[in-house]
């Protein structure tokens, strides 16, 4: 990816990152990128070289910037669910673990 840390940038201003559902979100929308980030790279791999094209720095720094463009609009749409599935696992442990303190 191409950003140091998510919390900071101006990616994720729509959120309120000062409260903690903010942050939890902002995380999770974060690691739903990087996964669709990864699994672009791998599909990538997958294709291999085009006959008589070679493989420049150019051309892989251009399909770096896509696939992060790319994976970012998707975990922003949410239509994956990946964010929201994992947010709703997290929420029922946390009410399983204050069920069995009780």
């Amino acid at each position: 990816m191409l950003y140091v840390d998510p919390l900071s940038s101006l990616y994720v201003q729509r959120f309120d990152v000062g409260r903690a559902e903010g942050k939890e979100r902002a995380a999770l929308q974060e690691l739903e990128h990087y996964f669709l980030y990864t699994l672009l790279q791998e599909m990538h791999k997958t294709m291999g070289r085009f006959a008589g094209v070679p493989q420049s720095r150019e051309l892989s720094f251009y399909t770096d910037l896509l696939d992060d463009a790319l994976s970012g609009e998707m975990a922003a749409s949410g239509q994956l669910g990946i964010a929201q599935q994992i947010a709703t696992q997290l929420h029922a442990a946390e009410v399983q673990s204050k069920l069995h303190l009780t």
